[in-house]
């Protein structure tokens, strides 16, 4: 039923809220303590009447933190974003990417070495995106809560046979998480499955034309 599934892609949302928002959201300190501090350094560059060169480093930092702000809320804005629309083209390397930013600040603290494999290139599929990731990051969430603080996890993007095949490996995975991916990639014509030695997660999806 629909319903359901909706109900367990909001199950999922929540978890991953609760999992990531408190990592995430202490790494936004990072730059809006530079913004502080440069601006600091910018009233009493304005008070002295010197210091030209100093004045333009300040103003790159601030633009470039005020840049990194941005694609951060994006990021989480996106990955959170209710799970509306149909179908549509999608690079599913892009939606990687994304979502290796929203889990870097936990794996961080955590000690874990969390690598990410895709190709330069646009890999695109036909999703519906939103409950995709939704689906994503709650395998991801699982996997780390699986994983000793200091070990690993690789999440790879490959095209194999017409098909985009995401593995995610390191962790074991439960039937909960495994089958909410499976049921989001099986609306798409793809699977979800656990590996043989049950310490990887594989997700195809077609590849789009």
């Amino acid at each position: 039923m629909m319903a359901d599934l909706d109900d367990a892609l909001l199950a999922a949302r929540m978890r991953s809220l609760a999992t990531f928002a408190p990592d995430y959201f202490h790494d936004l300190s990072g730059p809006l303590n530079t913004i502080a501090l440069r601006l600091e350094m910018l009233r009493a560059l304005a008070a002295g009447g010197t210091g030209d060169e100093r004045f333009a480093a300040s103003m790159t930092a601030i633009e470039e933190q005020v840049r990194r702000l941005d694609r951060m809320l994006r990021n989480w804005l996106a990955q959170t974003a209710p799970a509306t629309g149909g179908d549509a083209a999608c690079d599913l390397g892009a939606l990687l990417r994304d979502l290796a930013a929203v889990v870097a600040p936990r794996a961080r603290k955590r000690q874990l070495a969390f690598s990410l494999a895709v190709p330069d290139d646009p890999v695109r599929v036909v999703v519906a995106t939103a409950p995709l990731a939704t689906a994503l990051l709650d395998l991801l969430r699982h996997a780390m809560s699986d994983v000793d603080d200091g070990g690993a996890l690789a999440l790879v993007l490959e095209r194999q046979d017409g098909n985009a095949c995401c593995r995610l490996s390191g962790a074991a995975f439960d039937a909960a998480a495994l089958a909410l991916a499976a049921r989001v990639a099986g609306a798409q014509r793809g699977r979800c499955v656990a590996d043989a030695g049950g310490q990887a997660a594989i997700l195809t999806l077609p590849l789009a034309p």
